[in-house]
């Protein structure tokens, strides 16, 4: 397992590497601008009152981003911390249902193994990893969803203060980073609520932060700025309710489709079942009714996720909203049932029936090296690390920068990028240059244009 878990580790590497190349883009210019204008703390109101609700989203953005002092080094260790912290999030959530059987080994690769096939997952690495201005809503989001979820399993468990002000924390932070993922949390605190329905245990934590949830995500879904933003989108955006039913019908289909087809995500998956059946027991049952329960919270889950973008905002969905639906699907639902049915350890004995335990475990292990090592997100990542293609881009932007600042002109002239790596934004962009450089114009006081 160390060497699996060591795997796991060199896996990530390109992705950290390729984290110190990375520049600021779009939004994150917008929040430099605000900063300039309010100061940090005015800037949160200002974006708060006229463009969203996610009230953490921006407190962390306005008072992480350096652009404001002329320095861009927190967007090249941004993305080794977003993983870092999905990885522990993810863990603290691991170890709250799991049971003793497991060992914190056991927890570690597991977790590792989820953040690995999540950044495998992403449809744009750029909006999933390397955006600051993405991953302080989408992937902070899942963390703390995580996070609240683990301290909430934990607190029923065994009573704690501190669990309970931590879960307090998440459903207080939660609305403030995504609006979808409210109801997420909602449903999975009403599950939980229904899984432990006949246990004499507290549920105090459960409700308070309930409650905590439902205020504070009607007021920031229901926010002046985020109601602005909506009407301007829906303007150029007007569908019938059927429309987004069928297309949110159609993406949640696609996903699963596309999650279940994955090699590294069957091998995941047979790693879990194997991880059980070392243990010979799941760590609790629960009956068919609660199955159907499980799976009636996924899909009314995956409804919140699409219906709203797709009914206000766009047929196709954002490649960052795609994130939230991975984690639902692994975290939430399948680890969930798995590591606690009668059902899924049938399954797996049946499937390892004909192996010996040495075979399974040989199976697995080369099943998930391959599959990892040969994912599309890493092999394109490791290409423009060893062709040069990321340190071109990181040389460029240099250029670019001293090219702007040291022109005299109200209006510069730039060259169009040699070098695009594939963690960077879409080539497409570029050829907007109004929405590409609208917000850079304004941080350099100067018209920005290709030459």
């Amino acid at each position: 397992m160390k060497l699996l878990f060591s795997l796991f580790i060199l896996w990530l590497l390109p992705f950290f590497i390729t984290s110190l190349f990375n520049h600021p883009a779009l939004d994150d210019y917008w929040s430099a601008n605000g900063i300039h204008l309010y100061s940090r703390m005015g800037a949160v109101e200002y974006f708060y009152h006229i463009v969203s609700g996610r009230y953490f989203s921006l407190f962390v953005m306005c008072f992480c981003n350096t652009l404001p002092e002329g320095k861009v080094w927190i967007f090249k260790i941004w993305p080794i911390l977003v993983i870092v912290f999905l990885y522990f999030s993810i863990y603290f959530l691991h170890g709250s249902f799991i049971s003793r059987r497991f060992l914190k080994a056991d927890a570690l690769l597991l977790s590792c193994l989820f953040v690995v096939c999540h950044i495998s997952g992403m449809r744009s690495l750029f909006e999933g990893l390397y955006w600051m201005s993405s991953t302080v809503s989408y992937e902070v989001a899942i963390g703390l969803l995580a996070i609240g979820i683990g301290a909430v399993i934990r607190d029923l468990k065994r009573p704690d203060l501190k669990l309970r002000a931590l879960a307090i924390l998440a459903s207080v932070l939660l609305p403030g980073t995504v609006e979808i993922i409210v109801p997420i949390y909602v449903l999975t605190l009403l599950l939980l609520l229904y899984v432990f329905r006949n246990y004499r245990i507290e549920k105090t934590t459960i409700i308070c932060s309930l409650i905590i949830l439902l205020i504070l995500g009607f007021i920031s879904v229901l926010n002046k700025g985020n109601l602005a933003r909506l009407n301007v989108r829906s303007l150029s955006y007007d569908k019938p309710v059927w429309f987004g039913l069928w297309y949110t019908v159609r993406s949640v289909s696609y996903y699963t489709a596309v999650y279940l087809v994955n090699p590294l995500s069957v091998f995941m998956l047979l790693t879990i079942g194997f991880f059980i059946l070392l243990k010979n027991k799941p760590s609790c049952l629960i009956t068919k009714r609660t199955f159907w329960a499980l799976m009636a919270y996924f899909g009314i889950s995956a409804f919140a996720i699409y219906f709203p973008l797709h009914y206000l905002e766009s047929s196709v969905p954002f490649p960052r909203v795609t994130t939230l639906f991975f984690f639902l699907f692994f975290n939430v639902i399948l680890i969930f049932i798995l590591g606690n049915t009668t059902v899924s350890l049938k399954l797996f004995k049946r499937i390892f029936v004909y192996f010996s335990y040495q075979n399974i475990r040989t199976v697995i292990v080369a099943g998930l090296i391959l599959s990892a090592f040969t994912t599309k997100n890493f092999v394109l990542v490791c290409r423009d690390l060893f062709n040069g293609t990321a340190s071109g881009y990181n040389n460029e932007m240099k250029d670019r920068y001293r090219l702007i600042v040291s022109s005299k002109s109200d209006t510069c002239y730039i060259p169009p990028h040699k070098y695009w790596p594939y963690f960077a934004q879409s080539s497409k962009d570029e050829k907007l240059e109004p929405h590409h450089f609208k917000h850079m114009d304004v941080y350099f006081n100067k018209t920005i244009l290709f030459r």
